[in-house]
């Protein structure tokens, strides 16, 4: 891997572990370390589905499915921030799949409805890259040295990213 494609997979992996961890899912682990077909990867905490597998449509259910729509996408998002240019669609294929399967759990018969309720998911994962941008920064540097991390070693990172944010916001 190029340093410039690891960095941009460090960026990519910072997204999904920060969205995870702000939309309080236990995180595991993040890595730089290539896999089979992935260049990184997040081990976070499973969704959980109802009984025999079968998806949960309770509103605990649907909550924990839009919290991992919105990580999916804040992987790629984060990419796409960190190197506009790059092929950020192509690198967020994987998790494109998987928010739309989640999708389809969620969506009902108006297909209206549905492109709106994807759009708002979307920019909710917009919104939180954006917001945290220095601790999702904090969290790439952090794999580009050590290439993987634990979950207290992404919480340190985080934590050192919200510090520098806040630093950066009294002066």
């Amino acid at each position: 891997m190029t340093n410039k494609s690891e960095r941009n997979t460090a960026f990519h992996e910072a997204g999904h572990a920060v969205a995870a961890f702000c939309v309080r899912q236990k995180v595991r682990k993040a890595s730089i370390v290539p896999k089979m077909d992935t260049l990184g990867h997040v081990v976070h905490s499973p969704l959980k589905f109802g009984d025999n597998g079968l998806f949960d449509d309770s509103p605990r259910g649907i909550d924990r499915a839009e919290k991992r729509i919105v990580i999916c996408y804040a992987g790629p998002l984060a990419s796409r921030k960190f190197q506009p240019r790059s092929r950020w669609k192509l690198g967020g294929s994987g998790d494109f799949d998987t928010a739309r399967m989640l999708m389809a759990h969620l969506q009902g018969p108006d297909d209206k409805y549905n492109t709106l309720y994807s759009k708002l998911l979307w920019r909710r994962a917009e919104l939180l890259v954006d917001f945290r941008w220095p601790e999702i920064n904090a969290v790439a540097e952090a794999l580009i040295e050590h290439r993987t991390l634990d979950a207290d070693a992404l919480e340190a990172a985080i934590l050192s990213g919200l510090r520098n944010r806040k630093q950066g916001a009294r002066k």
